[in-house]
Order: C-alpha cells, then sequence, then structure tokens
C-alpha cells in the first residue's frame, strides 16, 4: 500500500523572479525539510518506509512528494489492519503522513509564536493538547506532540537551516503547504520571522586571521553582516569587523569566488559559525569543481 502527498514550498523574492532557483537557495530548504520530516517520521513509523522527492517546478516553487509505503513484514500488515479498521479509507500510511507533516507546520507555528523568547505552558490532559503563552501573554494552542517537539528542540536546526536562506535582496519568504480533505494548510518564514528560528551557537574557539574562499550570497549594509558560501556549499554568516566596512561593499557585486581575510569561530564541532571579516580580494578565476551553471531552471 503506498500513499502520495504532495507538498509545495514556494519562495519569494528577487532571486526567483525569472522562474528559476538557484541550488544554495533549494538545498538548504530540501535538506532541511527532509530532515525535519525524517527524525518525526521515526517516531511514529517504524513499520513505513518514507521517501521524499522534488517532482516538479513552478516558478518560484518546487514540489515535494512524500511517498510512504508499508513495509511487508507480520508485524506492520497487523497493525495496518488494526488502523484500517480505525481510519476508513485513508490508511495508516496516509494518516502518519498527514500527522508528521502537521506536526512540522505546527511545530514552525510555535516557533514564531514562542519568538525566541521565554514562555509558560499549560497542559490539557483531557484534550491531549497544550496552550503555550508567549512573552506578550498571547496564547496558542498546540498538540502535545508538538509541544514536545518545541521542548526537546527536535528539529530547530532543521528549521533554522530553511529560514537560513531567507534575506533582504534575494528571497524574502518561504512557504510550506499542503492540502487535505479540501482544506489548505499552510505556514511561512519571512524577513520578520527569520529571527525566530536562530540558535544559539556557541563559540568554542576561533582561528587566526586568514584567508578563506567563499561566495558572498547576500549583505545587509545597515548591520555589515551577510551571508556566504564556502567551497563545500556550507552557508555561513559574516560581518565586516574592520574600521571602514563602506571600502569593501564594492566587492558585493562580484558575482564570482572571493578571498575574506578573516577570524572563523567555530562551534563545539568545530564547524564554522560566523566570520569577522577584514578584507576582501576578489578572484579572477573559479575554482576547480566550480559547476558552469548554478541555476535550476
Amino acid at each position: 500500500m503506498k500513499t502520495k502527498v504532495p507538498i509545495t514550498i514556494h519562495l519569494d523574492g528577487a532571486g526567483v523572479q525569472d522562474g528559476s532557483i538557484l541550488i544554495e537557495d533549494l538545498v538548504p530548504a530540501l535538506q532541511g525539510f527532509s530532515s525535519a520530516y525524517g527524525k518525526i517520521a521515526s517516531n511514529y513509523s517504524q513499520d513505513l518506509n518514507h521517501k521524499i522527492r522534488v517532482e516538479s517546478f513552478k516558478p518560484g516553487s518546487f514540489i515535494v512528494s512524500l511517498s510512504t509505503t508499508i513495509l511487508e513484514h507480520k508485524d506492520a500488515l497487523g497493525a495496518t489492519a488494526d488502523a484500517m479498521s480505525i481510519v476508513g479509507g485513508v490508511g495508516v500510511a496516509g494518516t502518519v503522513v498527514y500527522k508528521v507533516i502537521d506536526y512540522v507546520i505546527k511545530t514552525l507555528s510555535a516557533k514564531k509564536h514562542i519568538k525566541n523568547q521565554p514562555y509558560t505552558q499549560q497542559v490539557n490532559y483531557n484534550s491531549g493538547n497544550v496552550v503555550i503563552i508567549n512573552a506578550d501573554n498571547v496564547e496558542l494552542t498546540v498538540p502535545l506532540e508538538v509541544y514536545q517537539i518545541v521542548k526537546a528542540k527536535t528539529i530547530d536546526a532543521d528549521l533554522n537551516k530553511i529560514a537560513s536562506l531567507i534575506d533582504e535582496e534575494n528571497i524574502k519568504e518561504l512557504s510550506i503547504t499542503y492540502e487535505r480533505d479540501d482544506e489548505v494548510v499552510s505556514e511561512t518564514i519571512d524577513t520578520n520571522s527569520k529571527k525566530y528560528f536562530d540558535m544559539d551557537d556557541k563559540v568554542v574557539s576561533e582561528t587566526k586571521d586568514s584567508w578563506v574562499t567563499c561566495k558572498i550570497n547576500s549583505l545587509t549594509k545597515t548591520t555589515n553582516r551577510g551571508q556566504a558560501y564556502l567551497p563545500d556549499g556550507t552557508r555561513v554568516g559574516f560581518k565586516l569587523a574592520g574600521e571602514t566596512p563602506d571600502n569593501l561593499y564594492k566587492h558585493f557585486a562580484h558575482k564570482g569566488w572571493v578571498k575574506m581575510y578573516c577570524k572563523v569561530k567555530l562551534d563545539e564541532s568545530l564547524k564554522p559559525i560566523e566570520l569577522d571579516v577584514y578584507d576582501i580580494q576578489q578572484m579572477e578565476t573559479e575554482l576547480p569543481f566550480e559547476k558552469p551553471q548554478d541555476n535550476i531552471e
């Protein structure tokens, strides 16, 4: 038995106005969504095989297909028969798929509601729901399972990866949408709510000042902060830390690779989390592994 549920992930902004999506914008969204779905699905569906595929593209959007198949062994088939008697024609596979994607979207909504600030909660054991009361004293009711996901920060890193592609210049909004029984369920992350998905990366070490090769993705001049890609595809934040940051603005029109003279801040896994940039030099030649085109039409 196989269930397939289409999910639309839509990007809005100048970066997708021509109908194409940059690889570096596509990959974080796909990785974050796939990882978030997989972590939650593993808690509810050990007897199901989940596959996530990109099926089609529309201007600014790509359709993700969640394909779920029941594993063919005795225990799984027994569980399926029991579930079928309860949920009718939808079946256990469809029920789990909708439950998991619903939990992903409700977790996203809860994170926006909490706003990265302290909150309180009230548990209603009769209904199985939790009321989350944010710092503005506004209430949001979510299933107990969603509250547990939020409290344990189960998919915080994945939602952060999705939100990381939002910026003022290229991608201003991302939405995740699906339909069930003629009901459209959707949630968005935009430039205003992006900060609610920030993670408190703990800096445990930093390098000496050195040259780092990267490709600039964006810069906000009001804060002198931006995003860049390292050669392995990792997106990392940077700030212009020199005394005259405006002298470096000219380099941000360069579409190719640059060298940044900077101090690299590392987390406990020794992964770069921020660059303090003092100088930038443009590289006139492409790296050996650079692809001639990094857009998906």
